[in-house]
């Protein structure tokens, strides 16, 4: 991981989370080269960067796929912390798999930051005939949370997934700016609470010469 913590800030972090088969790999290959490859290791971790443009800014995204079932919680805590947003993959014709990225969801959302953007992608929505999670209960379950979501086909659509990845890139983007301005109102707050301070402390020691020099 150390090879990405030190990034320009242009660079944006994220990490695929989901279960075995609801097609992470396959998303993450799509939005990095539009194509489709269906078969990937299961317990497979890689990380891949991607340059794209977003709003006419030039942006390097890196993209680690984690075999999260596979670390230590204190591992986990790390790729929240090196992740600057996540994406929860669920497949809409596993019903398990969306019980799964739920509950992994609340999970993620109760140990990373709140500032930290997350969408949910329910995948394969080109096999309608097999669905067993309904488009209405993953958007209910997202807006519910404040979460980004959307429905892909990472075997048929590049253009639907390099419209959900770029939908989260532009949130971490906003993310990070107001992540910014709140430092700077800290510390301009802090700046003026020390000016004031300040000020009350030279005024203290006015009077304080003043009330000596009348006394002599």
């Amino acid at each position: 991981m150390d090879e990405f913590l030190h990034r320009g800030t242009k660079d944006i972090n994220l990490i695929i989370l989901g279960s075995p088969g609801v097609g992470k790999s396959a998303i993450m290959v799509r939005y990095l080269t539009k194509r489709f490859i269906g078969d990937y290791h299961p317990l497979l971790e890689t990380v891949s960067s991607h340059s794209t443009v977003v709003d006419g800014r030039q942006i390097t995204v890196h993209i680690r796929d984690t075999a999260w079932q596979g670390i230590d919680s204190s591992e986990r805590e790390n790729y929240l912390v090196w992740a600057d947003g996540i994406v929860m993959v669920y497949s809409i014709i596993d019903r398990e798999s969306f019980e799964t990225c739920k509950e992994l969801t609340d999970k993620v959302l109760h140990l990373c930051d709140d500032s930290t953007p997350i969408t949910l992608i329910g995948n394969k929505n080109d096999m309608l005939h097999m669905r067993q999670v309904k488009l209405e209960e993953g958007a209910a379950f997202c807006r519910n949370r404040n979460l980004l979501f959307a429905e892909v086909s990472a075997g048929e659509s590049y253009e639907s997934v390099e419209q959900a990845l770029t939908s989260l890139v532009r949130e971490v983007r906003h993310a990070c700016k107001r992540n910014k301005e709140k430092i700077k109102e800290k510390t301009d707050s802090t700046h003026k609470i020390g000016i004031r301070q300040s000020l009350r402390n030279f005024t203290e020691r006015r009077l304080q010469l003043r009330h000596r020099t009348s006394t002599l």
